[in-house]
C-alpha cells in the first residue's frame, strides 16, 4: 500500500491549484473547508458501489496499490483497447 499521508498531501496540493484558478473567489473553498473534507474516512470520500468493493477488499482504500483495481471498470477498459485498435 502507498503512503497515505503523501497521498493525502498530493490531493490537497491538486485542490489548492483548483482554488487557485477559480475566477470567482466567493465561489472557492476555504483551505479548512478542504482540509475538513479530506478528514473524513474513506468510505465517505469515495463512493464506491458495493460490486466495485467486491473486486479487492482494498479497492476503495485511498493509497491502496493500482493493482487492486486491475478488475474495476471494465467496460472503459474495453473501450479504450477498442478505440486504440482502430
Amino acid at each position: 500500500m502507498g503512503d497515505l499521508h503523501q497521498d493525502i498531501n498530493y490531493i490537497i496540493a491538486l485542490i489548492l491549484q483548483i482554488i487557485n484558478r477559480n475566477p470567482e473567489p466567493a465561489s472557492r473553498p476555504s483551505f479548512m473547508a478542504v482540509s475538513c473534507k479530506l478528514s473524513q474516512p474513506d468510505s465517505i470520500l469515495l463512493q464506491w458501489i458495493e460490486k466495485d468493493v467486491l473486486v479487492h477488499k482494498e479497492a476503495a482504500v485511498l493509497g491502496a496499490d493500482l493493482e487492486v483495481t486491475v478488475d474495476l471498470y471494465k467496460d472503459l477498459q474495453n473501450i479504450y483497447k477498442t478505440l486504440s485498435k482502430s
